[in-house]
């Protein structure tokens, strides 16, 4: 009986132990190239229009789309340029990990070689 609950202790401490390293070598996607999008917004409470430009990278791509990560974001109404606000968190989150049309960013960096 006693080797019967050694191996069930051994047993749960090795799949521990593997559970523990497996968590750490989750791979993170890395950013290819820089660029910046640019998109036109208007609200509609009071007919405000600004443009935001948008740094963003490069998570992966097909030929016509790429799936983007926000970097910062700048706008023509300083209303929405307060980092932090809700308002500048609202215009990261509509375009963070989202695809977009490749030929509408401007790229700033060539792609790195990996």
């Amino acid at each position: 009986m006693g080797a019967f609950i050694s191996g069930v202790f051994t047993g749960v401490a090795i799949f521990y132990l593997m559970y523990i390293f497996s968590r750490g070598r989750k791979e993170e996607k890395k950013e290819v190239r820089r660029g910046l999008y640019e998109e036109s917004y208007t609200i509609a409470s009071d007919s405000t229009d600004f443009v935001a430009t948008f740094e963003i990278a490069e998570i992966e791509s097909t030929d016509t789309k790429t799936k983007v990560k926000v970097i910062s974001v700048n706008t023509t109404d300083s209303a929405y340029n307060i980092v932090g606000s809700n308002d500048h968190n609202i215009l990261k989150m509509m375009v963070d990990n989202s695809w977009v049309l490749t030929e509408e960013i401007s790229w700033i960096t060539n792609q790195l070689l990996k």
